[in-house]
């Protein structure tokens, strides 16, 4: 399971509404209009049949005649998308930045469509373009207090380049910033849980120090909207996490063979240790558990509750 930290703010487009969005302006004048507007048609044909690359020729070729036809640019941008999808490395980079450009140019000449501006968002994020974004909310970023929209969305990219540090970051900012926003402390959180997640190979007490981080994250957010369901399930998660970091060694995870020596625990206090560990552990599976407990009841309380059918 992968989880950015940004799980609750995150755009999403469907299937049906890319499709939708591949559209043709039809009343337009003049031969050049009339012109553009044939090899766009070509271009929309050709899209829906999986032919991006002559789709996005087609779409080149009616923006040079006209540069102004809004529509034209976010077909491209939609085209340039699916071309980044299906693309080696070298050309992932320049279909991601011809997505950018083409949705930049959308929400320029249609100011008033607040679709624009999620089209390009969401395209930071679909391609990865760090750099780009932080250009983009430079401003937003600059104002006291930054934008939480800006630093969601950046340590959101920034976790899914495998930026670990850079989301974390993001997340510590954005909880200065807002820190009477759940969301902003569940973000580090659900962060530090998904990192320890992908990173068994992390124990011993660099492995607590972490969860114990997103721990009182999580706890901050459960403090500030106890009634959401999401904070206690991530908290419940990380005990879990945490739990393997108690007195892990390197052999934790080795699978014993027939001429493996036992290990032979001789003196009390190898014993107390050994029970130590084995407390802490149980410790923490047992809270998570209470968590995982919680989040099921808090779950059930803010589900919408379906009326019986009448007559039945």
């Amino acid at each position: 399971m992968s989880i950015s930290c940004h799980s609750c703010e995150r755009l999403i487009w469907s299937a049906r509404m890319r499709r939708s969005a591949l559209f043709i302006v039809l009343a337009i004048s003049g031969c050049d209009a009339l012109s553009a507007r044939r090899t766009a048609q070509e271009g929309v044909e050709r899209y829906r049949a999986g032919k991006y690359e002559d789709a996005l020729g087609h779409f080149d070729l009616a923006i040079a005649g006209e540069p102004d036809m809004a529509t034209l640019h976010l077909n491209r941008g939609f085209t340039c998308l699916q071309l980044f999808k299906a693309g080696v490395k070298e050309e992932r980079e320049k279909y991601g930045a011809c997505a950018i450009e083409a949705f930049r140019t959308y929400q320029t000449l249609k100011s008033d469509d607040p679709r624009g501006r999620d089209y390009l968002l969401q395209s930071f994020v679909d391609t990865l373009r760090y750099a780009d974004a932080e250009s983009y909310f430079a401003a937003d970023l600059a104002k006291t207090p930054p934008s939480s929209e800006a630093m969601a969305l950046l340590g959101q990219i920034a976790a899914k380049r495998g930026d670990v540090d850079l989301a974390q970051k993001w997340c510590k900012k954005r909880a200065e910033a807002t820190p009477k926003d759940p969301a902003a402390h569940q973000c580090l959180g659900t962060l530090v849980w998904d990192h320890l997640h992908r990173h068994p190979e992390i124990t011993g007490d660099k492995r607590l120090a972490m969860a114990d981080e997103g721990i009182a994250a999580l706890t901050r957010s459960i403090d500030l909207a106890p009634e959401v369901p999401e904070p206690y399930t991530f908290a419940n998660l990380l005990h879990r996490e945490r739990a393997l970091g108690h007195c892990a060694t390197s052999t934790d995870t080795a699978i014993p063979t027939a001429s493996a020596a036992p290990i032979i625990v001789n003196t009390d206090a190898e014993l107390a240790v050994l029970k130590a560990c084995e407390d802490a552990r149980a410790a923490d599976i047992a809270e998570a558990d209470r968590l995982r407990a919680l989040a099921t009841e808090k779950a059930r309380t803010a589900a919408p509750v379906t009326p019986p059918p009448k007559g039945g």
